[in-house]
């Protein structure tokens, strides 16, 4: 597509913009092309480069707000809310696996209420103490937190994935 954009500018008279956007590894890219003119032709062009990968994750996630808006109509059903919603979560941030843990008020413990991936459903009903692990440390201290190797922090605590044979890698 940008040869035969580039040719096609080439072959313009006037002033003429071609915009493409490419994506590349993690980034999008917004190429801009813009003839340089000389005696009314194209005598050159400009190329701009502009890194949009910014704005297209917000529209991602925007467009996953939406979805998930939607989805509170389309169930009564909480459970079946829950696991729409966090399977839209887990498909926007491009994820194996995700979860969803709730707090039992009389046990002052951490309920896994939803689990998705391929070891999901060994997680529903797990309960982790107020306090242990980066989940129970988010919840303790009420602040969200990323954690791109568990590993590598001290919080983490890896017996929910010796139960379930499942490794977690980023939180």
């Amino acid at each position: 597509p940008l040869l035969l954009a580039l040719k096609a500018l080439g072959r313009q008279e006037g002033l003429a913009t071609e915009r493409l956007v490419y994506a590349y590894r993690d980034s999008t890219l917004q190429l801009t092309i813009t003839n340089l003119l000389g005696e009314g032709w194209a005598a050159g062009q400009l190329l701009v480069i502009r890194d949009v990968t910014p704005l297209f994750l917000r529209i991602r996630e925007l467009a996953a707000l939406n979805d998930v808006s939607a989805l509170l109509t389309a169930t009564l059903d909480l459970d079946e809310l829950l696991r729409l919603i966090m399977e839209r979560i887990q498909t926007v941030m491009g994820v194996k696996a995700s979860s969803l843990l709730l707090k039992d008020d009389e046990r002052d413990e951490l309920v896994f209420r939803i689990g998705s991936g391929e070891h999901g459903e060994a997680l529903k009903g797990r309960r982790l103490k107020a306090g242990r692990g980066i989940a129970g440390w988010v919840f303790q201290h009420g602040c969200p937190l990323i954690v791109p190797d568990v590993r590598q922090d001290g919080r983490c605590y890896q017996g929910v994935d010796y139960l379930t044979g499942f490794t977690t890698k980023s939180a």
